[in-house]
């Protein structure tokens, strides 16, 4: 059940369930000019429980249209994470009547984890479980989730992508209905401590200077003291089998703030769009937020860039470039809680928000040439020990370039995502301040442009 929120944290930019708990992102995909956004749900309480998937849709991944409960639990088990993809071709043979099927894959966690699939006619609305589930059964281990299918360029048909335990195993379909094993990604080095789990895997291709770059993307759970959660990614190759790292390419952090989870990338879409479960595991459930408990990150367009410390993913919000550009210069005070920050800097920079309670959040670059965030006096709301632990109130990563900045700030009601040089480093986090944040400060050489959202 919902508990009484001390005030409205619900974001106005950043999706939200109408009510109850909300988590990892489920079945992006583009059909007919319309965005599809599943997510894992449990539609009687704000905390995790058996997992459905929840349905909304969009024409521009900002305003959206809350749909019914598409998945339901069965016989097979929970409906974990998974992707989705439109069969223009009805390879599968699900089509009828000239429609070609919206296919849904997910993780069926009952006694173990398989991978299912279901179909849809009606636009993604209403799907009818395939007969022959599971299509992929359980390879005798115990973490083996969240099936991310896209189209193989090199064999043709499909492949899907499964995270297992501490490595990524992928599989090559021609009809999306049977599937056999190709290859497997991992271990690897920077993941083989004891307690690593491998989850909500992607797999997909950028072009940087006119070469194509295959981007693996993985949300890990880190041991304790680690952080807890945090997703990575790698640059190499794909084969048509397997995923090939780069010998060259570092384990990198996607986002380097603490919350930023689960996350995956549409299919259908000219651009690579991705979304996140805006969120920590380790104190989701305890946010105060009331009647819902869960939100997104901003939908974001990666692309890859060239800089000083080689090629990396870049991330920019879909769809607010003119409004940041547009913005009027700051002053002393704020009268939304809805708005975004440029700022221009050369050198060690710094931008507080605070309130009159005490309250503030600090974030800038460092005197070390580091993006960093500080949410240690963020808010008076002794709402979780875990939020409150000091492993996840600081955060800070090296700029991959040096000289001058420009860093954006959106802030939205308990949302802060930053983003620098062109997005080649951004963090996410959540903050519940008591009463809203109504002033700005500010520590060296920068300029501040405000664009108030709404």
């Amino acid at each position: 059940m919902s508990k009484p929120a001390p005030r409205d944290f619900r974001p106005k930019l950043h999706f939200t369930a109408p009510s109850m708990w909300l988590n990892d992102p489920n079945g992006l995909a583009l059909e007919n000019g319309v965005y599809h956004l599943y997510y894992q749900h449990y539609p009687y309480d704000t905390v995790w429980g058996p997992m459905h998937w929840g349905h909304a849709v969009s024409s521009d991944l900002h305003h959206w249209e809350h749909r019914p409960i598409a998945l339901y639990p069965n016989e097979l088990g929970m409906v974990f994470s998974g992707s989705a993809v439109v069969d223009e071709k009805n390879v599968s043979g699900l089509g009828q009547d000239g429609k070609a099927p919206f296919i849904a894959f997910c993780t069926s966690h009952g006694e173990k984890e398989q991978q299912s699939m279901a179909w849809s006619l009606d636009g993604g609305n209403t799907f009818t479980w395939f007969s022959g589930n599971p299509i992929i059964g359980n390879p005798d281990i115990r973490d083996f989730r969240d099936p991310k299918v896209f189209a193989n360029p090199v064999l043709g048909g499909f492949s899907m992508i499964v995270s297992a335990q501490d490595r990524a195993m992928l599989y090559h379909s021609d009809n999306l209905k049977e599937w056999k094993k190709t290859g497997e990604f991992g271990p690897v080095p920077e993941l083989s401590q004891e307690g690593f789990v491998w989850e909500c895997p992607d797999l997909f291709p950028l072009v940087c200077n006119g070469k194509e770059i295959w981007v693996m993307v993985l949300s890990v759970v880190f041991p304790a003291p680690k952080g807890g959660h945090h997703t990575v990614y790698f640059t190499g190759d794909f084969d048509g089998k397997t995923f090939h790292r780069h010998e060259d390419s570092p384990m990198e952090l996607l986002d380097g703030g603490p919350d930023c989870y689960a996350g995956s990338t549409y299919w259908g879409t000219q651009d690579r769009i991705f979304i996140a479960w805006q969120a920590c595991p380790s104190y989701a459930g305890e946010v105060p937020t009331g009647e819902y408990c869960g939100q997104m990150t901003l939908p974001r367009i990666f692309t890859l860039k060239e800089t000083p410390r080689g090629v990396k993913l870049s991330a920019k919000p879909v769809g607010l470039e003119d409004q940041l550009a547009s913005g009027h210069t700051a002053g002393e005070t704020l009268s939304s809680e809805t708005f975004a920050l440029r700022v221009t800097g050369s050198g060690a920079g710094s931008v507080t928000l605070c309130n009159d309670e005490g309250e503030e959040v600090v974030f800038g670059i460092d005197e070390e040439n580091c993006l960093f965030v500080d949410r240690s006096r963020s808010t008076n709301l002794h709402f979780s020990q875990n939020y409150e632990k000091p492993e996840l109130q600081f955060y800070r990563c090296p700029r991959f370039e040096t000289g001058e900045w420009q860093l954006d700030a959106i802030f939205d009601v308990s949302s802060l995502e930053l983003y620098v040089d062109e997005g080649t480093r951004w963090m996410s986090q959540l903050l519940f301040p008591s009463q809203p944040y109504k002033k700005i400060k500010f520590q060296g050489k920068i300029c501040i442009s405000l664009t108030d959202f709404l």
